[in-house]
């Protein structure tokens, strides 16, 4: 061998030059040499490129890559979607219940999320309490792709199992499923990279521990070394001591092993933060995931059945699967899941049906159908809680009316009891319509589950069946369970069987009786039936007693209920296709009432022979029932004030008032379109405005008519009962639009004069005139142009007209003017004057008083009309109604409107001179109708102060006397709050001042006398003899009280004393001094910490000085000096650290292994130095105290230090170590001071609760979120969580759902409560109050209820039977969303040991707040207040800004340490393998 004669000869050159390898030629001699085998050669070469004397052989070998192993989950679990880590989880649970499979007692697996950074770095860790695994099978485990078959045959050196198939059981479940040696090496290096598997099997005393990771499959990779060869720890239970400290959790889950019989525990670490993410926020998902694929196994073979219990008994071991996840939920039994499918399936199923199948290779499946039947108005097929509701496509969503089932599978598929979740059956030929008589929604309301044996085939990850629909379509025989017959048949009848048994619609609640109806014609059908006094149908219900209305009858007949009976024999509330009702029928009949108003409906009973009220002297029983007739549906409509005289080309109105069928204005329907037509003519519309009562159609126009004729207009509203009205219209000339000229002459003879014929045309070419028009006619060209004006005078025929009222009230009425008057009122006094184009008041003749009309009354005396006097008006008694008038000459060619609005009556100045506080009762009278209203009177404007009770004494902070002092108070509220500082007679003399008016009070006179329950001092004896060691307990110190009287209180609260302590010297006087001493010495430790000695081989001894002038104390376990009187000596030893293998240590110089240095009076100074040893290598030394006679275990002192063979790396790595101690130390002061800033620094309120007990229980459940910090930006938050290092919990404002309206309570639907709760419900969010804008609580609580105690809340739970979220209640207790209360883990502890929620300030705060006006007040203020909040403003913000301040720099230099320490980590980390590959090397050459 060329490289072995190379190292043969460099031994050599080292051996010349005294060093001590001789022996290594032998050594790698030996080596070789026993790895020859039998009949081999070995070959020395004198070069590599020599030729071969002959053929040979070489042996290589080719093993897989460890990626084989540690990525082997990656693509079998992602590519299946969201599902991947519960079926990673579900792959160690595999293994759990084969472990457990033999248990006689109860199965226990636990799966717990250990995401606690404290505890070490994060971990999935699964347990149970099964037979075990010996080292042997643990190895075997490690193996990959050594399934269970294989191991009966293999070569491989382990136990010899042979499989045998288990015996047949019901579904299956015989925990047959640990099959391939694949699923827990593919699961747990999904989830993370490294694996501890602990493991005791059943009747030996050791546990056996094997490590797979990622990292150690890497260094061996690096190393060389053979990458699947490992070591398998043997140890004693209870053992931790291999345990880092980044693994400290494991220390705890390895103490629970004692007393244990067999266990396995799987420990994975390196979990990524996406996976924690995803177990953390989906907890219930991924728990549901797990319950379904399991369900079997956790309920037994009849399922999780809620309604009958005993079909859960089977003979099986009960197994628990628990998952603990500290930080969410402390411990959750997967039995307690509720909403996975199998749960859900079980029990909406009203009937199932069994059956069987046999394959030819004599594998068996059992099958089961569930009927889901239609229940009142409803599909009751499941829903899985997983899916997103798609409100635009329904088809596949089960519960929608005929979908049940929708588009999904039959059939969901588990194997040897386990779910094989992505594989699923639509169905079987025999169970399809296929010509089938029933309805085709009922082959849409059951669901199927299939259970297979170990004989059919799944994939290496159980997550599909590799052939399961096709050996079952075509190597399969069904028939129904128990029997052999023809399954098709036998499916069809159940069918047809559920579907007329428990399909129904009508819910009859509150069973009475069963009775017997001889009315009924058929006498088979006279008994039984049973009576019920409600019903619920079509989402509404119906009661005995109830008043109800028929429809599609003639007449109406309206009638009370008395009951309602159901054929059959039924005892409690039953659904049911149909039953019959039993009506007391009414003679009143609210048809014959059609005007609106309020009504009182009284019945009498009455003596038949004469109809009497009253018999023997005593009024018979009579009933008054009040009830409203309000306006009905639109069902007509009329035009209202629309004037009959139209204009070509003005746009006018057409107002409609819509109606009900008894001409009560009422709202138009929604969306109404009108239609108008003239003369079979649309016209358009430009717009239409809709109001309470009344339509406008806005903005018509005419044009392109014959004017001066009557048009009859068409208005249709589509979708009334009487949807057109016509109003016939009279068109008039519009306004000017062009000139028409016609001349008389043509041609014209110069000097002749010459006439033209002009018109006036409107837009439609219809003549037309307005007053002081003017005309101009030019001539142009050859003719010089002559301008004539022609004057057109004003007509003398009436033109318009003018309405007023000469009365008491003078009114003038103009055109289309509304006008407010009272309802009922009577207009009198009215006249109207006429006037022609030039305004001149034309006089009434009795021709032209024969043309006047008005709109307010028929039948007129006219003979008044000449006189210009119109008839009486009374205004409507209606208020609110709004009504057209209108006065109209010669057939409305001249006419006046307009409008009036009845109002109600005001009564204004009435007063109350005097009386008692509290309600009173106006009566209003108007004719035979009356009207009482109850008024609360309150105080009025204060004007005396008077005493309403004697001064009653209170506690005094302060002795103080204000001789001219003002306070403020509340009408008839005591607020004064005065104390003086000595006894004897005082007189108080009481003012008062409103908006500077002087207010007199009385004066009272005071003896003050001492207050036997007024405490003034305190006494304290205790002995005075203590000793007070560090960390130890005060003695018993006995405290009076003294009251103002000079004697021992007896009556006062020990909780109302405190006790302070100080360091150094207090200004609280008087004080009790103590003198602290050191406690038991403990431990050796230095005066100050050494750097980390770092020495390297030289002859120099200072390069080798490990320890130089340090100084060793015994101190107690607080650092206080404690070797006083203890002498002896140190021992000085040098060791390997823990973890790594034991190697030859280095001695001391003087080639010694141990030194003593003497020992005084607990203090020992010493230095230390030690001869070359291995380069590269790390080693502790050990300062061990002994003395005589210790009075306490000493625990010794510990100190590393590294050893190099060179200066060059021994001054880097020293410079590197002397920079890391600084930089820690630095950090460690950086800590400290945060931690005080952060204790010392202010409270901002963000919410107030005004209920102490409330601010409790919600400050409790909150107190997780109390060090979050709100920032307005989501950038804000991360630069936070940045500067923290993900340490500070932090919440954007920006980032919060707002929720546009507020959800109801839950026992609250549509507005009416469906039960009355007790314990007075309420959202915990809506008791606080905020003063400022942002009420981020409300996302924290979001829908929590707080009610007053324990019982109500789980009364309130009990009744909703829906989903209800947490409770919180007044007393303390807290009952989960879950349903789970008790323990101290929802009991809130006493409201002193928690930060809790300020209180709002009283009500009497904002009285005074808004009475600052007073100049007196603001004086008082001014003189009292103003300064004093001035000086804690000044110093809120100066305390504030400095200690955010502080803490941001502080944070800031702690961060930049933490960097300087990293990089050197890196450093020291980067150094170590250049100097081993350095020191192989030069020992080679």
């Amino acid at each position: 061998m060329f490289m072995f004669a190379q190292k043969v000869g460099s031994g050599k050159q080292r051996r010349t030059q005294g060093g001590g390898t001789t022996e290594y030629y032998y050594i790698i001699l030996s080596l070789i040499l026993d790895k020859l085998k039998d009949n081999s050669a070995l070959y020395l070469l004198q070069n590599k490129d020599q030729v071969l004397p002959a053929s040979v052989e070489e042996e290589i070998n080719f093993v897989p890559h460890y990626n084989t192993l540690i990525e082997s989950g990656t693509n079998e679990y992602f590519t299946e979607g969201q599902k991947f880590l519960p079926c990673a989880l579900a792959e160690l649970v595999d293994n759990a219940l084969s472990a457990t499979a033999k248990n006689t007692d109860v199965r226990k697996i636990e799966i717990r999320l250990l995401f606690d950074r404290t505890s070490g770095k994060p971990a999935i860790v699964v347990l149970d309490n099964g037979c075990g695994m010996t080292s042997k099978q643990l190895n075997n485990w490690a193996v990959y792709r050594l399934s269970k078959f294989t191991r009966e045959n293999s070569t491989f050196q382990s136990e010899r199992e042979g499989y045998v198939h288990p015996d047949p059981v019901p579904r299956s479940l015989n925990s047959d499923i640990s099959y391939f040696g694949v699923g827990g090496k593919r699961a747990v290096f999904h989830m993370g990279n490294s694996v501890r598997m602990i493991s005791k099997p059943i009747g030996t005393p050791d546990v056996h521990e094997l490590v797979l990771s990622k990292e150690e499959f890497q260094k061996k990779e690096q190393n060389k070394e053979d990458v699947y060869k490992g070591t398998i720890l043997n140890r004693t239970p209870g053992d931790s001591s291999h345990i880092t400290d980044d693994e400290r959790f494991l220390r705890s889950i390895i103490t629970e092993e004692n007393g244990k019989n067999s266990f396995t525990v799987v420990v994975v670490t390196g979990i990524s933060q996406e996976h924690i993410a995803y177990l953390k926020e989906e907890f219930d998902e991924w728990t549901r995931e797990l319950a379904h694929i399991y369900h079997y196994y956790i309920h037994g073979v009849n399922g999780n059945c809620k309604t009958d219990i005993s079909r859960r008994s089977d003979n099986l071991p009960r197994i628990d699967i628990i998952v603990s996840l500290i930080t969410v939920i402390p411990v959750w039994d997967l039995r307690d899941v509720q909403d996975d499918m199998q749960t859900l399936f079980i029990n909406a199923a009203k009937d199932t049906f069994e059956f069987r199948a046999e394959t030819t290779d004599n594998a068996v499946v059992e099958g089961v159908l569930r009927y889901h039947p239609f229940l009142y108005d409803r599909e009751t097929y499941p829903k899985d809680p997983k899916d997103v509701q798609d409100d635009d496509n329904d088809e596949t969503e089960p519960g929608a009316l005929g979908q049940a089932r929708g588009r999904r599978d039959i059939f969901e598929c588990f194997w040897n009891g386990r779910l094989i979740p992505y594989t699923t059956i639509s169905g079987f030929d025999w169970c399809q319509k296929k010509g089938s008589k029933l309805p085709a929604e009922c082959f849409n309301r059951f669901s199927g589950v299939l259970f297979t044996d170990g004989k059919f085939l799944v994939n290496a990850n159980k997550l599909k069946f590799m052939k399961l629909e096709k050996q079952l379509t075509k190597q399969a025989t069904f028939f129904p369970q128990g029997k052999r017959g023809n399954i098709q048949k036998a499916f069809n009848q159940w069918l047809q069987d559920c579907h007329e048994k428990f399909d129904k619609q009508v819910e009859f609640i509150g069973y009475r009786e069963t009775v017997t109806r001889p009315e009924v014609e058929t006498k088979k059908k006279q008994h039984p039936w049973a009576v019920f006094s409600s019903i619920q149908l079509d989402g509404k219900r119906y009661d005995a007693g109830q008043i109800l209305k028929s429809q599609k009858t003639s007449p109406i007949l309206y009638g009370t209920v008395v009951n309602f009976f159901l054929y059959g024999d039924h005892e409690g509330d039953v659904f049911a296709t149909g039953g019959e009702v039993k009506i007391k029928r009414l003679v009143f009949s609210p048809e014959n009432l059609s005007r609106l108003g309020k009504y009182t409906l009284t019945l009498n009973a009455v003596v038949n022979e004469n109809g009497a009220t009253v018999f023997g002297g005593r009024e018979l029983p009579s009933y008054e029932h009040k009830f409203t007739i309000k306006e009905g549906n639109a069902e007509s409509f009329t035009i209202t004030e629309l004037s009959p005289s139209q204009h070509v080309g003005v746009p006018f109105n057409i107002p409609l008032q819509i109606e009900d069928r008894y001409g009560h204005p009422t709202k138009p329907p929604p969306k109404l379109q009108p239609v108008l037509k003239c003369r079979s003519v649309v016209k358009q519309y430009l717009q239409y405005f809709m109001f309470i009562c009344t339509f406008c159609i806005y903005s018509f126009l005419f044009s392109h008519f014959v004017v001066l004729l009557d048009y009859d207009l068409n208005v249709t509203l589509p979708g009334l009962k009487n949807d057109t009205q016509v109003v016939r219209i009279s068109l008039y000339p519009g306004k000017p639009h062009s000139l028409h000229v016609k001349s008389k002459t043509n041609p014209v003879e110069n000097g002749n004069p010459v006439s033209f014929d002009i018109e006036v045309h409107d837009e439609a070419g219809n003549i037309t005139a307005n007053p002081k028009q003017k005309v101009h006619c030019q001539v142009c060209k050859q003719v010089a142009a002559v301008t004539t004006e022609l004057m057109v005078m004003p007509s003398s025929r009436i033109s318009w007209m003018e309405l007023f009222c000469q009365g008491k009230e003078k009114l003038e009425f103009r055109n289309n003017e509304t006008i407010k008057r009272k309802a009922g009122e009577v207009l009198k006094n009215l006249f109207y004057k006429l006037y022609d184009e030039a305004g001149r008041e034309v006089p009434i003749t009795a021709e032209i008083a024969s043309d006047v009309q008005v709109t307010w009354r028929k039948n007129i005396d006219q003979r008044d009309f000449p006189k210009g006097r119109l008839p009486d008006l009374q205004v409507p008694t209606h208020v609110d109604e709004e009504h057209f008038y209108q006065v109209s000459y010669l057939d409305k060619n001249v006419s006046s409107c307009f409008k009036i609005i009845s109002h109600s009556i005001e009564v204004t100045g009435v007063r109350f001179h005097s009386g008692s506080l509290g309600s009173r009762e106006i009566c209003f009278s108007y004719k035979d109708f009356t009207e009482s209203v109850i008024l609360k009177v309150t105080p009025g404007v204060p004007s005396q102060l008077k005493l309403v009770s004697g001064p009653e004494q209170v506690k005094k902070k302060k002795n103080y006397i204000y001789p001219d002092l003002w306070v403020w108070t509340d009408a008839g509220v005591q607020l004064f709050l005065l104390s003086f500082s000595f006894r004897g007679h005082h007189t108080l003399q009481f003012k008062g001042s409103l908006n500077d008016k002087y207010i007199p009070g009385p004066s009272v006179n005071l003896t003050l006398l001492p207050d036997p329950n007024k405490p003034v001092r305190l006494s304290v004896d205790y002995d005075t003899s203590a000793r007070f060691p560090a960390g130890g307990t005060f003695p018993v110190f006995s405290v009076t009280v003294f009251s103002d009287e000079g004697s021992p209180m007896k009556t006062f609260k020990p909780a109302d004393l405190s006790m302070l302590l100080w360091e150094g010297v207090s200004s609280v006087r008087p004080e009790i001094t103590v003198l602290v001493v050191a406690n038991e010495p403990v431990k050796l430790e230095p005066d100050c910490q050494p750097p980390t000695p770092v020495v390297f081989y030289c002859t120099d001894i200072t390069n080798r000085l490990l320890v130089e002038n340090m100084t060793l104390k015994i101190t107690d376990q607080f650092g206080n000096l404690a070797g006083q009187g203890l002498n002896g000596k140190v021992s000085i030893s040098i060791k390997c650290p823990e973890g790594e293998r034991n190697r030859s240590l280095p001695l001391f110089e003087g080639k010694t292994s141990t030194l003593h240095i003497s020992l005084n009076e607990g203090s020992a100074h010493m230095n230390v130095s030690n001869i070359p040893y291995v380069n590269g290598s790390r080693y502790i030394l050990l300062f061990r105290p002994e003395v005589t006679v210790p009075p306490t275990s000493l625990t010794p002192f510990e100190l590393p230090f590294h050893f190099y063979n060179d200066a060059e790396n021994q001054q880097k790595m020293s410079e590197l170590m002397s920079k890391k101690d600084q930089l820690t130390d630095a950090a460690k002061g950086c800590e400290k001071l945060i931690d005080s800033i952060r204790k010392e620094k202010d409270v901002g309120h963000l919410a107030f609760v005004a209920d102490d007990d409330a601010a409790r229980v919600i400050s409790w459940q909150l107190q997780g979120d109390m060090d979050c910090v709100i920032t307005t930006t989501t950038e804000a938050a991360h630069n936070i969580y940045k500067d923290s290092g993900g340490n500070q919990q932090v919440m954007a404002l920006d980032s919060i759902h707002k929720c546009q309206k507020s959800l109801p309570m839950p026992h609250i639907k549509n507005g009416h409560e469906l039960f009355k709760p007790p314990g007075n419900p309420t959202f915990a969010r809506d008791l606080l109050t905020y003063p400022h804008k942002q009420q981020m609580f409300k996302t924290f609580l979001r829908d929590t209820i707080l009610m007053d105690d324990l019982r109500s809340a789980t009364s309130y739970r009990r009744e909703n039977g829906i989903y209800c979220p947490t409770i919180l209640t007044r007393q303390g207790d807290r009952l989960s969303a879950r349903g789970k209360f008790g323990g101290a883990q929802n009991r809130a502890p006493s409201i002193d040991k928690l930060k809790v929620f300020g209180a709002p300030l009283p009500e009497r705060y904002y009285l005074l707040k808004e009475q600052i006006g007073d100049s007196s007040f603001r004086l008082l203020l001014k003189r009292f207040y103003f300064p004093y909040k001035q000086k804690v403003e000044k110093d809120h913000k100066e305390h504030s800004v400095k200690w955010v301040n502080e803490l941001l720099q502080n944070e800031t230099k702690k961060n930049g340490f933490t960097k300087e320490l990293q990089d050197i980590d890196r450093q020291l980390g980067t150094f170590s393998p250049f100097i081993y590959l350095f020191y192989f090397r030069f020992i080679g050459l």
